[in-house]
């Protein structure tokens, strides 16, 4: 979620200073940059056996 609120506040900056023309809105980046963090960090934790949705 971090990433996501870095790449906005750069994407951001680059939108309202006008230093490069952005094809879709800015938040578009951060939240596809985001969302592709969180399925980063998904796939690379070690998933744990029993949780507390799944106990018996």
């Amino acid at each position: 979620m971090a990433r996501g609120l870095v790449a906005s506040i750069v994407f951001g900056g680059i939108s309202y200073f006008k230093l490069a023309k952005l094809p879709m809105h800015f938040s578009f980046y951060a939240f596809v940059i985001a969302v592709v963090a969180m399925i980063v960090v998904s796939l690379l934790i070690k998933r744990r056996a029993a949780t507390c949705w799944t106990r018996q």
